[in-house]
């Protein structure tokens, strides 16, 4: 954290290999290795299905049982990892178009935010973080999770 918050670059490293050089910014907006996405930040990894350009940047993605627009370098189709980040999912009160079904199958509670663990129906082996600020609802209770923001790694 301090890394990020006093350098203009920073270094991510694995086993003594440079996994990626880069402002603190795109180092975590952009992971270039799932390792980058997960050290920094604790990027949720999921796989996906690219299904072509979006324009400016963007692609469109198949994930975890819906179709999402997501930043990506590289918009040729094909399976790929998504990095998603807490900061960018939210609990919405009705499916919506790109919304994740999801079950919730415990809460953390710390303080003025709770962080919701979700099971997406699609692949229960996944799992997903939303903080919240309002009370949760019941443990097992379906919720939609829209994404905001999500990011396809290099590769």
């Amino acid at each position: 954290a301090e890394a990020m918050a006093l350098a203009d670059r920073i270094a991510v490293l694995d086993g003594g290999e440079l996994q990626q050089m880069d402002t603190p910014r795109r180092v975590y907006e952009q992971p270039a290795t799932a390792m980058v996405a997960d050290f920094v930040g604790r990027g949720m990894l999921v796989d996906a299905q690219v299904l072509g350009a979006d324009g400016d940047g963007h692609c469109q993605a198949e994930l975890l049982g819906s179709r999402v627009r997501v930043r990506c370098d590289d918009p040729r189709p094909g399976p790929a990892k998504v990095c998603l980040r807490t900061e960018q999912l939210r609990v919405v009160a009705a499916p919506e178009a790109g919304a994740i079904q999801t079950r919730l199958i415990d809460v953390i509670y710390r303080g003025p935010v709770s962080t919701l663990l979700l099971r997406p129906d699609v692949n229960p082996q996944a799992l997903l973080r939303v903080d919240v600020n309002t009370l949760p609802p019941a443990l097992d209770s379906t919720l939609h999770v829209s994404v905001l923001d999500a990011w396809r790694l290099p590769g």
